[in-house]
């Protein structure tokens, strides 16, 4: 029963058994009632400018939801956004978006308007089922942090990705998405700028390993190596490169490591991974007999002093 019939019921007289009685104490006890709701009402509507003198609900949401966009973004091969529950519903305004955790799943519901928040979070057509978490279970998002599987899938990361995410930050129209609320313009600005120099920062600097099944080096440039004893499977680093079939000449025509091709007549190093050698005079780099796994672009030197 809305509150406009409450007023209705409130203004007029009660029978009972034929004889019209005013029940004064009855509509005095509704007129209460139907205040006490509108009261309310506006308390709902209100509630999300309740502050606590630093944050209003409505930044802190808003705030929670970018911190979660953030990391299902980072770890997209675990993460989904869904427009629809399982069973096909939805709240009204609303998405969902989730995480896999080594605990299960964890996930959050948001209003539409943060939908831009996870632009690189696979959507998929339904969400997962429920497994019956609960708000008590966010230390599931914790274990992300600890699990080996997580520092394991980041490596997979290709390089074309952290490109294409740079290209994305720096292109016209996102760099004034990560904060809204109550701001400043000017102070607005600024904190979009140092969010997005530090994002910039973290993806130029990140190079992720590379597997040789998927893709090799180019030849003769020097990278990064990750070698594998066998079989104890020992794993080391060094600097080195790959040899491309007759791709680096070597100008040593009395030296039988090298190959000999008729048609070119030339020298080429043998197809294979050398390892850089630096402090030796007779030798720049000699052969790799372990197995190479990985390799990732050398890091750059360190800036300054």
């Amino acid at each position: 029963m809305d509150i406009e019939r409450l007023k209705e019921l409130a203004d007029c007289d009660v029978f009972i058994g034929g004889n019209p009685i005013v029940v004064d104490r009855a509509q005095e006890t509704l007129r209460t009632l139907i205040d006490e709701a509108i009261a309310r009402q506006s308390v709902k509507s209100d509630i999300g400018e309740t502050s606590d003198g630093y944050h209003t609900f409505n930044e802190l949401y808003e705030h929670r939801t970018a911190l979660f966009a953030t990391l299902c973004n980072m770890r997209y091969d675990i993460s989904w956004k869904s427009m629809k529950h399982d069973d096909g519903t939805m709240y009204d305004g609303m998405f969902i978006a989730g995480i896999e955790t080594p605990d299960g799943q964890y996930t959050y519901h948001c209003d539409m308007k943060y939908l831009y928040m996870f632009a690189y979070t696979p959507e998929v057509d339904k969400a997962p089922p429920y497994d019956g978490h609960q708000p008590k279970d966010y230390p599931r998002l914790l274990r992300l942090s600890k699990s080996s599987l997580y520092r394991q899938n980041r490596q997979s990361v290709k390089s074309e990705e952290v490109a294409e995410a740079i290209s994305w930050l720096t292109s016209t129209g996102h760099s004034n998405q990560y904060m809204s609320g109550n701001w400043t313009a000017p102070m607005k600005h600024h904190i979009n700028r140092v969010i997005q120099e530090t994002i910039l920062t973290a993806l130029q600097a990140y190079e992720p390993w590379v597997s040789v099944e998927d893709r090799l080096p180019e030849s003769g440039k020097h990278v990064l190596l990750c070698c594998e004893v066998r079989p104890s499977g020992k794993r080391y680093v060094c600097d080195g490169y790959y040899a491309g079939s007759k791709s680096i000449t070597c100008g040593c025509s009395d030296d039988l490591d090298c190959e000999y091709d008729e048609e070119t007549d030339e020298h080429y190093l043998p197809e294979g991974y050398y390892e850089v050698i630096k402090n030796w005079d007779d030798y720049s780099s000699i052969v790799i007999y372990d197995f190479v796994t990985h390799w990732k672009p050398l890091p750059e030197p360190p800036k300054g002093e």
